[in-house]
């Protein structure tokens, strides 16, 4: 669900300059860019939300993981060039005890969730902006709503005129010639 509203929102989000600046053509690199930009802010948007729920209504939109395994490199451990065993080892989590109960690891409150979520929805971002700068923004997807009978039933009639006036021999375009003249 995630990618495919990365995808939505990224198409969304490309044709916003269109609309916005009607008098001037827009590059193909600025919509397939604002696009990406608008489906990841979209998706940062939703995770607030998702954030306040949980917080104001006690809902449970950012799902709990409860994680067995934690690196201490996580811990900008390497980064500050500690040892492990300044930071302590994180290695095998085998209880916690939360409110008086004890659980088989750490819970993360809903870290995994939400970067997961904005990472599938990137990507779904992602994908859509590769085939849409491949594609040009030509595809009959792409097009936007209002141009888009018109200009596809004019390219599809052109090909079946210039073909149709290929085919017909001499006396055809000559009995036309009269029809057109009664």
């Amino acid at each position: 669900m995630h990618c495919f509203g990365g995808v939505v929102f990224a198409m969304f989000g490309a044709y916003l300059p269109k609309v916005i600046n009607k008098k001037a053509p827009v590059s193909l690199a600025l919509c397939a860019l604002f696009g990406l930009v608008f489906s990841i802010a979209v998706s940062g948007v939703w995770e607030f939300i998702e954030f306040g729920m949980d917080s104001i209504f006690r809902t449970d939109m950012q799902k709990d993981t409860v994680l067995i395994q934690m690196r201490p490199s996580y811990l900008l451990g390497e980064m500050l060039g500690l040892p492990i065993d300044q930071m302590g080892d994180f290695g095998k989590i085998t209880d916690v005890t939360v409110n008086g109960t004890n659980l088989a690891g750490y819970i993360d409150v809903g870290l995994l969730d939400t970067m997961g979520d904005m990472l599938i929805q990137s990507l779904g971002a992602v994908v859509y902006t590769a085939i849409y700068l491949i594609g040009k923004g030509k595809f009959f997807v792409f097009v936007p709503l209002g141009k888009r009978d018109t200009e596809l039933l004019n390219e599809q009639e052109q090909p079946k005129k210039k073909h149709a006036e290929k085919e017909k021999t001499p006396n055809e375009t000559a009995e036309e010639e009269v029809a057109i003249t009664k």
